[in-house]
């Protein structure tokens, strides 16, 4: 086990949100410049290839945003013709999100960015440290 005191020091006076905020906009930089699109339409894109034609409601939720902000995401991506809307054949109000063709073609072309946008982003850490990580980033995602 490691002594406490081994550890590193967190920058920013230990503010652990500060820490947790720059952390994410490095990942999230990264991940920009693999693949050329934000963050987020990359997240989005990946969740449709998972299972293509979700309510714009359910996918927000599965890439951890809120249903009432997202529709710029979808604008953008939709503008880029990498996703289409349509409404909804049993709820005439809601409205399906698909992957376009040349959306499926996006995805599909940038594996190896992804894969070495992992790999830069772990390098560094240990297996160890890794499961340690997961489980604090979960027990955060749970503060109520």
């Amino acid at each position: 086990m490691t002594n406490v005191s081994e550890l590193p020091t967190l920058r920013y006076q230990g503010a652990i949100l500060v820490n947790l905020e720059v952390a994410v906009r490095q990942l999230t930089e990264a991940l920009e410049k693999c693949v050329g699109v934000p963050a987020i339409s990359w997240h989005i894109l990946k969740a449709l290839e998972a299972r293509d034609g979700q309510h714009a409601s359910e996918l927000a939720r599965r890439v951890g945003r809120a249903a009432t902000s997202f529709t710029p995401n979808l604008d953008k991506l939709e503008a880029a013709g990498l996703v289409t809307r349509k409404a909804d054949k049993t709820d005439r109000r809601a409205v399906r999100i698909y992957l376009t063709e040349a959306g499926a073609n996006f995805v599909a072309d940038h594996p190896q960015e992804v894969d070495e946008y992992t790999d830069v982003a772990l390098r560094n850490i240990l297996a160890d440290d890794w499961d340690g990580f997961v489980r604090v980033l979960t027990a955060l995602q749970d503060i109520e």
